[in-house]
């Protein structure tokens, strides 16, 4: 059995870091100094493909106007305040049986394979229920704009 340093990667196999972009900055790095400075980097880097000099200068404007939207990180940003939308169901709503759809063999046979990784049990008549109109139809309609958040 062949040991390998910790630095070394093992032979016959695929080197990656899971989930991690070598060239993400640290968590927690997320101060608007280090915001601002990201951001110049990447309009710096932008500056190969030759953009116009008045959309450069427009886009600087946004992003120093906006820079407490960005973050280079994730870290323990408090969770947005925003009332909870809750539905629902009209009082005269009664429960629906979806009828099931007809498809051409060819959309059958590829939905077919395609379900058949989620599908554990086999049933005798399976089917898939997708239209959700009928259920949006026996819900309250909300006619609100959208909630601002604090």
């Amino acid at each position: 059995m062949a040991t390998h340093s910790v630095d070394e990667k093992p032979p016959d196999q695929e080197y990656f870091v899971d989930h991690v972009s070598e060239e993400a900055p640290s968590p927690g790095k997320n101060s608007l100094g280090d915001i601002r400075a990201t951001l110049e980097e990447r309009l710096n880097n932008s500056l190969a493909v030759d953009p116009p000099t008045w959309f450069l200068s427009v886009l600087r404007m946004l992003l120093s106007e906006f820079v407490d939207v960005f973050r280079i990180s994730l870290c323990s940003d408090p969770p947005v305040n925003v009332t909870p939308l809750l539905f629902k169901q009209l009082p005269d709503a009664a429960p629906l049986l979806a009828n099931a759809r007809i498809l051409s063999p060819v959309a059958r046979s590829y939905m077919r394979s395609w379900i058949t990784a989620f599908v554990v049990d086999p049933f005798k008549k399976p089917r898939m229920v997708i239209d959700m109109v009928p259920a949006n139809k026996s819900m309250v309609k909300f006619y609100f704009p959208m909630p601002h958040l604090q």
